[in-house]
């Protein structure tokens, strides 16, 4: 009888624990959100971390510490958090944005390979065709970039549609 009080005891104690860091991390990542909103990056990274570090595994955590990452010139730190989200769960929306930091340094090409990525993972995934046109275009490939905005405008992304209108027969 003692044993089995003593296990639930000791059960109720580390369930107990674990509720409260997820808490924690709940905390900081609803007060690092509001800090982003405010654009106030480097105050929202502080408190991002501290919520990653009370719940380790959460995409949640990671993908908004990347974009954080991003928005303080990080960009080896966001790329790795977004390759721990790929693990964790391959969203277009992650391949994508690694993508965006490529096509941001002017690296069009390696840019490209991470948006054929997020089509890969959805083929309707409207910005990564947005994304693809743009690269084929800085890349002097108008033919292959009109065919990337009439998917994006195919898909939903109406704002295709100027830049179909301007540049594609």
């Amino acid at each position: 009888m003692k044993k089995i009080s003593l296990f639930t005891a000791i059960f109720l104690i580390v369930t107990l624990g674990f509720s409260q860091a997820n808490d924690m991390g709940k905390i900081m990542f609803e007060r690092a959100t509001y800090l982003y909103k405010s654009q106030k990056f480097d105050s929202a990274l502080i408190f991002i971390n501290k919520a990653v570090k009370a719940a380790p595994n959460s995409e949640e955590y990671i993908f908004k510490r990347a974009l954080i990452k991003e928005k303080t010139n990080d960009k080896k730190g966001a790329i790795k958090d977004y390759k721990t989200c790929i693990d964790i769960n391959p969203k277009a929306i992650y391949y994508n944005n690694i993508g965006v930091i490529y096509a941001v340094d002017s690296k069009y090409e390696e840019a490209l390979e991470w948006y054929n990525k997020a089509i890969e993972k959805d083929q309707t995934y409207a910005q990564s065709w947005v994304n693809i046109g743009v690269a084929y275009y800085y890349l002097h490939k108008f033919d292959k970039a009109c065919e990337a905005m009439h998917n994006a405008s195919k898909y939903g992304l109406k704002m295709a549609d100027s830049f179909i209108a301007a540049n594609c027969n």
